[in-house]
């Protein structure tokens, strides 16, 4: 997609937000996955520590003093979901050394995932294959209770 703006939306906590001008979006080409993988690879974090710490969430406060970014994209050595009991969606996952555990707001995974019993799965478990590479793009919520909540938006599976 290709759309025009008038610059940030100057929320300090998130500053990749930008207005919209309401000029029409334009559809850009499909393009191969090999490709979009290579247009990823520079972007990806090593996400040891995301947004400043290696916590599930970042004090508002803090967030206040004005984030770097708000969205980040990693690489997992390890991917997993999970099911929680009490029906909540997570994608598990690590990078590095670090074993993050986030809530999942995909809106491809996360209906796949809902529609199973409580329990811990995989893409392929969930009827997504096994992709020659996978990409989480996470993101930091809107504070609630004095905190923006650590969030994995979206999976970019990428098929060989």
């Amino acid at each position: 997609m290709t759309f025009h703006h008038e610059g940030p939306d100057g929320d300090v906590t998130q500053p990749e937000n930008l207005l919209v001008d309401g000029t029409p979006w334009t559809v850009e080409a499909s393009m191969e996955p090999a490709q979009a993988a290579a247009l990823l690879d520079p972007l990806v974090q090593p996400g040891e520590i995301v947004f400043g710490n290696r916590g599930r969430a970042v004090p508002h406060h803090v967030a206040e003093e004005g984030m770097e970014e708000s969205l980040c994209l990693v690489e997992p050595s390890i991917l997993g979901f999970e099911l929680t009991a009490d029906g909540k969606p997570r994608a598990l996952f690590e990078c590095g050394a670090t074993q993050w555990d986030l809530q999942l707001t995909d809106h491809r995974v996360r209906p796949r995932l809902l529609r199973q019993s409580p329990g811990l799965y995989d893409l392929d478990d969930i009827g997504f294959g096994q992709p020659a590479r996978v990409f989480l793009l996470l993101s930091l919520a809107t504070p609630h209770n004095e905190w923006h909540t650590k969030l994995a938006a979206a999976v970019l599976d990428i098929p060989y």
